[in-house]
């Protein structure tokens, strides 16, 4: 009896299959060690061009958010201290609990029920925000912030806030609290790509 192949002998063609599939490779995706270099000098020139401005805008993304964190916190700690009829104190603790004069450190606040400008053991936190990363640097009062009942400041404040962007280059924005307790962020408002204190100087991270 003869034997039967499994396909039919028109079809059976062994010797094609390896042309076939170089030519499914080429129209499929594949690509040669040339194509493969052009497309990496084109991401190389392409990064080279963009990643400055990237870096740029993720790091003035961040210290805006940052600053919008920690005034919003001390909106907040005014708010309280008006609805609540009392004196709300904000200060930088590295362990939740003893002030200190860092500002890049944890922000708590809490009602100062003896006035002694401590947090004692009986005043709880109302408010707190993280520690600033290693990217930011900050320099702020050299007393606590302090809000009375009527929503007032004791003293007026100024937050500077850095982030490094190269060697002698900066992004630098200030937060600044009135007497009247309101807060307000820094501008740019000669457009000379510096923000400006309230008297109209430049703001400067060599502090």
């Amino acid at each position: 009896m003869p034997i039967k192949h499994l396909f039919p002998e028109s079809s059976y063609k062994p010797s094609s299959i390896s042309i076939n599939n170089r030519k499914w490779l080429t129209l499929n995706g594949g690509v040669t060690l040339v194509e493969l270099l052009v497309v990496i000098a084109i991401f190389s020139i392409a990064y080279t061009m963009v990643g400055p401005n990237v870096r740029y805008f993720m790091a003035k993304n961040h210290l805006s958010a940052t600053i919008n964190y920690r005034s919003g916190m001390m909106q907040k700690s005014r708010l309280f201290a008006i609805e609540h009829a009392t004196t709300v104190l904000i200060c930088p603790s590295v362990d939740l609990s003893i002030c200190n004069k860092d500002w890049s450190q944890h922000l708590i606040a809490f009602v100062d029920t003896n006035a002694n400008g401590a947090r004692d053991n009986k005043e709880a936190i109302i408010y707190s925000v993280q520690a600033l990363d290693k990217s930011i640097m900050t320099k702020g009062p050299k007393s606590q912030v302090r809000f009375y009942e009527t929503g007032i400041s004791a003293s007026p404040a100024s937050f500077i806030y850095c982030i490094k962007l190269s060697n002698e280059d900066y992004l630098i924005s200030g937060l600044y609290l009135s007497l009247q307790g309101r807060l307000r962020m820094s501008k740019d408002l000669n457009f000379d790509g510096v923000h400006e204190d309230n008297q109209g100087r430049n703001l400067s991270c060599q502090f």
